[in-house]
């Protein structure tokens, strides 16, 4: 369990959360402390614990609510134990509060005082019972009356201290944090290792190469055994025009899923017969249409250069048209299949085709790339915990170079080959280059702290994993020289306790005496600050002192 004192800022937190290596985080707030009541403090607190379970204890359960929106666990400590040793001048107790307390106190008095009577020892005696007893009864009654008085004394010296000695205004303020980006211009070179750092803009690049090899199997696609002598099946011709129809051989047939069938020979259709039948009826058919039968091979690809698979086994009446008749004797001459197509799925094989090739070349290329560099980036990993360093990859475009790319095949592969996999290996060499990162997180740091001439601004916190690069200034050759701006996130507030700034004493002008809802409303609206609490003293003053010495500043630490 990390205990945590009003005194700790959130940097002092996020430190000993740091230094924790528990799987578990347990926080122990006191009561009343300003960060568990801002909630970009216990959002930064969440993101710092990362997959780790955070757990707070306090006796606080008026921030439950923004606890329960940042998901994290709490644990409210009751203690009934009475506080006994007050310290009037820091507040405490409210007067009621210290008002019960000290009823309760001189009650306890009272009760010692009047029922611990000493015993007469001689009960004997009548007469001289009598005087004592009438003694004792009278300086009871004495002590009564010295007690109440002695109270009533006290509340008025009360009342008096708490409405004219100490008539104060306490201002609790919470900073509005906020997010400002920092830049820096710093050059990354490539420089050997007994070369002395002259620039102290300068970082050194340490170049990083690794051999990487992988193999994979790729399957190829489906294709007929012997499509010239199982795909043969018998198809009906059908001419509706009054002439002779001849069809050469080879004379495609197209169904409308893009199948191609060829005619197996050289074909005449007679033409079409007049209908006896049909004479004044205009929606009979006037023509009777000759049909003929005839074998059809099917096409190995369809009409989009696509393997057509099981799709040869069409179903009866399929229609099958002659492409290029066109659309006006696209329905006078026409082919159906007589049955069912069903022996064309009887034995397949595997082939190597085109798109097997170059799928094969693509998908193991960046498969190839992705494990070149997780390797990599594995080996860094590796070797900054070896040597207790933070070296990562300078993120910049064209940085990362592949080399040396070579494609080994099994054997020959060529298009049509019966194969029913292809087995590639592949090599690469990939070169990138390295940087210090904690060395230019230090950097930047020490420009920032150098800026912040005055004490107006507080740095609360800088965020190590916002550092980027967000421009490429210049980049050389032999060696390699990049001059780059590097920026990083830090978190600002306003320091109200600075001495060098007049900007507390405009505020206390602004709400010295009037109501303390008028007085909040015009601080919160403040863009300087997130949250506010006033207390004022004593505890039944409506309006802010009058006096702006007796308004005093107080900041939650975030």
């Amino acid at each position: 369990m990390i205990k945590v004192s009003n005194k700790d800022s959130i940097i002092d937190i996020i430190k000993k959360i740091e230094s924790c290596k528990k799987d578990e985080i347990i926080l122990e707030f006191p009561i009343w402390n300003s960060i568990l009541h801002n909630y970009t403090s216990l959002k930064i607190l969440k993101n710092k614990v990362k997959d780790k379970s955070l757990i707070i204890v306090t006796h606080d359960v008026n921030a439950k609510k923004i606890w329960k929106n940042l998901g994290i666990k709490f644990s409210i400590v009751k203690d009934e134990n009475v506080i006994k040793n007050i310290d009037l001048l820091k507040y405490n107790y409210t007067f009621s509060e210290y008002l019960l307390f000290l009823v309760k106190s001189y009650w306890k008095e009272i009760k010692n005082f009047l029922f611990n009577k000493k015993e007469i020892q001689d009960k004997s005696l009548w007469e001289y019972n009598k005087i004592l007893k009438y003694k004792y009864m009278k300086n009871e009654k004495s002590r009564v009356w010295f007690f109440i008085s002695w109270l009533l004394i006290s509340i008025f010296l009360l009342v008096f201290i708490f409405y004219f000695a100490v008539n104060k205004t306490y201002i609790n303020i919470t900073p509005e944090i906020t997010i400002k980006t920092r830049a820096k211009n710093l050059i990354f070179r490539e420089w050997e290792s007994n070369e002395i750092l002259e620039n102290k803009n300068e970082i050194k690049l340490k170049k990083i190469s690794k051999l990487i090899y992988i193999t994979d199997t790729f399957w190829t696609s489906w294709i007929h055994k012997d499509p010239a002598l199982s795909s043969r099946w018998e198809v009906i011709l059908f001419n509706h025009l009054k002439e002779n129809i001849s069809l050469i051989k080879n004379t495609r047939l197209e169904t409308a899923e893009w199948i191609i069938y060829t005619i197996g020979e050289k074909i005449t259709i007679p033409a079409a017969k007049n209908n006896p039948d049909c004479i004044d009826d205009e929606k009979c058919n006037k023509v009777i249409p000759w049909e003929i039968k005839t074998n059809v091979v099917a096409k190995i690809l369809d009409n989009k250069w696509s393997p057509i698979w099981d799709k040869w086994n069409i179903k009866s009446w399929t229609l099958m048209y002659v492409p290029w008749l066109g659309n006006n004797l696209k329905d006078l001459i026409y082919a159906q299949a007589s049955k069912n197509f069903i022996w064309w799925s009887s034995e397949y094989k595997k082939i190597v085709w085109w798109d097997d090739i170059e799928n094969a070349k693509k998908i193991l290329e960046e498969k190839l790339r992705a494990k070149a560099l997780k390797e990599l980036k594995e080996q860094i990993q590796q070797d900054n915990k070896t040597n207790n360093i933070t070296y990562e990859i300078l993120w910049i475009d064209k940085i990362i170079e592949y080399s040396d790319l070579q494609i080994t095949w099994a054997e020959d592969i060529k298009v049509w080959d019966t194969k029913e996999k292809i087995d590639l290996a592949w090599t690469v060499k990939i070169t990138t280059y390295l940087y210090n990162k904690e060395l230019v997180i230090n950097k930047l740091k020490s420009t920032i702290r150098e800026n912040l001439l005055t004490d107006i601004e507080n740095i609360n916190f800088i965020n190590d994993d916002s550092l980027r690069v967000s421009n490429v200034i210049s980049k050389t050759t032999d060696p390699l020289t990049i001059k780059i701006t590097a920026q990083i996130e830090v978190f600002y507030s306003h320091n109200f306790l600075s001495k060098t700034s007049n900007y507390v004493e405009k505020l206390k002008n602004t709400i010295s005496g009037i109501d303390k809802s008028e007085a909040l409303k015009n601080l919160i609206n403040n863009p300087k600050i997130s949250d506010v609490k006033i207390e004022t003293r004593p505890f039944f003053m409506k309006k802010i002192s009058k006096i702006p010495k007796n308004i005093v500043f107080k900041i939650n630490k975030n």
